[in-house]
């Protein structure tokens, strides 16, 4: 038996404690969530524009992101 997953890394070379993997439930779901982490990636880091996600964890923030549109995951933090 064989399962294709698709994942996805998101990790900072700033930072060490930012490196998550997230699994992505469907293949259809995968483009979009794609975008949707690369956007809200660096809308994260982009503290001068939004100063009010000064205090949010990047990883609650991603998925929520990703939840708010509707697309299934699972997230894994290293050494999970």
């Amino acid at each position: 038996m064989q399962r294709r997953i698709n994942v996805i890394n998101i990790y900072s070379e700033l930072n060490e404690h930012l490196d998550f993997i997230v699994e992505i439930e469907n293949d259809f779901d995968m483009d979009r969530a794609e975008q949707i982490i690369e956007e809200d990636y660096n809308e994260w880091w982009d503290l001068e524009a939004n100063p009010e996600l000064q205090f949010v964890i990047m990883g609650d923030y991603i998925r929520g992101k990703l939840t708010i549109n509707g697309i299934k995951h699972e997230w894994y933090y290293k050494g999970d």
